[in-house]
């Protein structure tokens, strides 16, 4: 299931780009979505950043140059927020005023 599915459609706003959501995961037919809706994770803190980091690279993008497995600690975090996607009369963020007047 697409962000979009989950969030657009139903017009709610659509989460944060960030590392916390793998924190607060929600439970959608028996399986974690990461979307930062849910309640805490009971899981402990080195195994959330372990499958964070292991699911993907671009988690990296989040933290700074120093964080590594073996140091989970950075000065800086970086979040993602996404405003006003899609204008109403757009099919979706990537439309052109040109092919929408098509």
């Amino acid at each position: 299931m697409t962000r979009s599915q989950t969030y657009n459609e139903g017009w709610q706003c659509t989460p944060c780009n960030s590392i916390t959501t793998y924190f607060y995961p929600s439970i959608l037919n028996g399986e974690r979505v990461f979307d930062g809706n849910g309640p805490r994770s009971k899981d402990k803190l080195s195994d959330v950043l372990q499958y964070a980091f292991s699911v993907s690279s671009k988690s990296y993008w989040f933290v700074d140059e120093d964080f590594t497995p073996y140091n989970v600690k950075s000065q800086h975090l970086r979040s993602q927020f996404l405003f006003g996607f899609p204008i109403k009369g757009y099919r979706d963020w990537g439309q052109t005023r040109e092919e929408r007047l098509l």
